[in-house]
């Protein structure tokens, strides 16, 4: 489904629209779903974007070409203002992933910035008694991502610098990504981009689009305990971490689903 100069994208008529919010998950995935670009909602950036929600299937978190028309077209609407995606879902889903390949994708027109560089530093953790909830809304500083989500929204600076986490030392390292005033699609990735509690609810009123990545329950928990494993933890603790406290992560993001504008479901 081509779009041609000057034409507007056209919905496929099998994307679906999201159940509200608490139905089970399955009767998002009973959708006949159509890999097409979908129209998207003319919202604003205050946040009041209309209730209703596209469908969008991705047969892989790497098949983002569909991801990228979008793209194009909110940098089209945007009379050359920057524009600010904000990759979101529950722990496991692929949204990193998904987000790498747009941005190697968008080549020197994008930078990707994850929530993961403002985990508090493990000493902090420690001394808050919290290293064992790390990746939990608070075990983040939430208030300094908000702060530069606002400075990448008014792009009045000549460079912003943000920062980067390393999983080889399991720490942030400061000043690691290089964001210049010319840039002109930033994407923002992580769990929390769509929380309903201050001070996330700013981040929000700063993007020009906001989508939702979903995958199977069983697929997710399995990326996650092999991710542990892979950190040391015996294939029973990292099961046993997946589906506590990863879960209960998950939960709470998993309530801010009806806040995105674009459900990705990919396998």
């Amino acid at each position: 489904m081509g779009m041609g100069s000057g034409s507007q994208p056209v919905v496929d008529p099998t994307v679906g629209r999201v159940p509200p919010p608490g139905r089970v998950e399955e009767e998002v995935t009973a959708v006949a779903y159509g890999a097409r670009t979908v129209v998207r909602p003319q919202g604003d950036r205050s946040g009041a974007w209309p209730p209703d929600q596209e469908i969008l299937r991705l047969e892989r978190p790497e098949d983002v070409q569909e991801l990228r028309a979008l793209v194009d077209r909110y940098r089209a609407e945007s009379a050359g203002a920057r524009v600010i995606v904000g990759i979101v879902g529950e722990p496991g889903v692929g949204k990193s992933t998904l987000a790498e390949e747009l941005v190697e994708d968008l080549g020197d027109d994008g930078v990707l910035v994850p929530l993961d560089g403002f985990h508090l530093s493990n000493r902090i953790l420690e001394t808050l008694v919290a290293r064992g909830r790390k990746g939990a809304p608070d075990t983040f500083d939430a208030c300094g991502f908000v702060q530069l989500v606002h400075r990448l929204r008014r792009q009045t600076e000549e460079v912003v610098y943000a920062p980067e986490y390393r999983g080889d030392v399991d720490e942030p390292v400061a000043g690691a990504i290089e964001i210049p005033r010319s840039t002109p699609v930033v994407v923002l990735e992580g769990s929390y981009l769509l929380l309903d509690q201050h001070p996330w609810t700013e981040v929000r009123r700063c993007l020009d689009a906001a989508w939702y990545v979903v995958v199977d329950d069983e697929v997710r928990l399995a990326r996650l305990a092999g991710r542990h494993q892979a950190l040391g933890l015996y294939p029973a603790a990292g099961r046993r971490w997946a589906q506590c406290q990863a879960e209960d992560n998950a939960r709470l993001v998993r309530r801010t689903r009806d806040r995105a504008h674009l459900l990705i479901v990919t396998s």
